[in-house]
């Protein structure tokens, strides 16, 4: 199930990064870097009705063999009441800071992250039947 969520997420980056052009945004979406649009990315993925707002570095915890843990957390507006909802994205990176595992952590919200993307996976699958 991990796996599913990492590459939807690299697939995802693969396809919308490049569309979003890097470039420096002003309007109000929020996305003035590299960082949001990655964030926004993962918001989407996790929420796909979120807004975006801003992300923040929450910290680097080292790990065994020099790998270490980085986590953010995104911050977004409901679309349904807007309230505030958050997350954690949780990212390990090995000693030469390549990504070896991503995935969602606490998070304030009505449904799990991710929870949209599993919906659609659990009936495209049973559509296939």
């Amino acid at each position: 199930m991990r796996k599913w969520i990492v590459s939807s997420l690299l697939a995802i980056c693969l396809l919308v990064v490049p569309m979003h052009g890097f470039a420096q945004q002003t309007d109000d979406s929020g996305i003035t870097s590299l960082f949001d649009v990655a964030a926004y990315v993962i918001l989407k993925v996790a929420w796909p009705t979120a807004k975006y707002k801003d992300w923040e570095f929450e910290r680097v915890r080292p790990l065994s063999n020099g790998q270490k843990e980085v986590v953010i957390k995104i911050n977004a507006k409901s679309f349904w009441n807007g309230g505030p909802l958050w997350l954690q994205v949780i990212t390990k990176l090995d000693e030469d800071y390549n990504i070896i595992d991503l995935h969602f952590g606490d998070y304030k919200g009505v449904f799990p992250p991710g929870s949209a993307l599993k919906a659609l996976k659990a009936a495209s699958e049973a559509n296939s039947k």
